[in-house]
């Protein structure tokens, strides 16, 4: 969760955009579609961690089409059954998202 707020604050303080972040302690896991299309729909970014994302994904909530940039923070977790190797899996089915990873 700390790495959310963390990057979250580093792109309001640099982006002239609406910046939203989902956490756990949110409930994400438990919204329905309306929820997740008012997110989509009110922010231009949203910092989420890689499980929030996998599981909106997995449920149909959200569609690689809308998004227009990937970033995986931590990336050298990208191994195995990390969540981050299953959310790649997204990436190359569907067309139309770039990714960038951070060290």
């Amino acid at each position: 969760m700390s790495l959310v707020f963390q990057q979250a604050a580093v792109l309001r303080n640099n982006l002239d955009q609406n910046v939203a972040h989902i956490f756990g302690a949110m409930g994400p896991d438990f919204w329905d579609s309306g929820t997740w299309v008012d997110y989509l729909n009110g922010h231009m970014v949203i910092v989420c961690t890689a499980e929030i994302l996998n599981h909106a994904l997995l449920n149909g909530f959200v569609k690689m089409s809308q998004i227009n940039l990937l970033i995986f923070d931590e990336a050298h977790h990208t191994k195995k059954n990390h969540v981050y190797a299953r959310s790649d899996l997204h990436i190359y089915r569907f067309s139309g998202a770039y990714w960038l990873t951070t060290h």
